[in-house]
């Protein structure tokens, strides 16, 4: 899945990915990996661990004081990819509450996903990755009886609210319209074409018209 503009690169940092030999490359020194802030697998990464990572690599924060892009879990730093920006610089971090974090696949996986009127229509059981971007594209639920294990995609721009107490994802999709989505098979390469019958099945804008993403 390529949806980058002609005119950008990956970060400087991220390497080639070989899909076949499930290796993922970064153009990073064992030293430097091993001098980054110490990191706790299990827990919730905090705004501040982030600052520290930043200012340890010399990155920009994707979370300025001028603009804010939820990496990951939706847009990209676009400017960070552009081959022409030689003066981008460290910045300010952009203020945020204490209560900031970012959590991982693992976190989610098996939260309760809700559609429509309150309905429970599945469990979070993975996420599709742009392998050029490394931008979350789509989460895919486990329907289960709901609607007979048929898995489903929908994207994370659609998420109306993550509740983490209760475990739960909201969409903003209507659940008669999830019942009768276009058919989603996990070992089927996601092509262009289905995602843009996807994006107009539920009247949503389509993320590759969207400058930066």
């Amino acid at each position: 899945m390529d949806s980058r503009p002609e005119s950008t690169d990956l970060p400087d940092f991220t390497g080639e990915t070989h899909l076949d030999e499930k290796i993922f490359s970064v153009l990073l020194s064992k030293g430097k990996v091993e001098q980054q802030p110490e990191l706790d697998a299990d827990a919730p990464v905090s705004r501040l661990y982030e600052q520290k990572w930043h200012e340890k690599y010399e990155y920009p924060y994707y979370y300025d004081a001028g603009t804010y892009f939820p990496w990951g879990f939706g847009l990209i730093p676009a400017a960070l990819f552009d081959k022409n920006r030689k003066d981008i610089e460290l910045g300010e971090p952009r203020e945020v509450s204490d209560d900031h974090h970012l959590r991982s696949l693992e976190e989610v996986r098996l939260y309760s996903v809700i559609a429509g009127r309150d309905e429970v229509i599945g469990t979070v059981e993975d996420m599709v990755v742009d392998d050029e971007t490394w931008t979350v594209r789509y989460i895919i639920i486990d329907t289960g009886t709901w609607l007979e294990k048929r898995p489903i995609l929908l994207a994370p721009a659609w998420c109306q609210m993550i509740d983490w107490t209760s475990k739960s994802i909201r969409f903003d999709v209507p659940t008669d319209k999830v019942k009768a989505a276009p058919v989603f098979t996990m070992d089927t390469a996601i092509e262009r074409s289905y995602e843009q019958a996807l994006h107009d099945f539920y009247g949503k804008p389509a993320y590759w018209s969207v400058p930066g993403a």
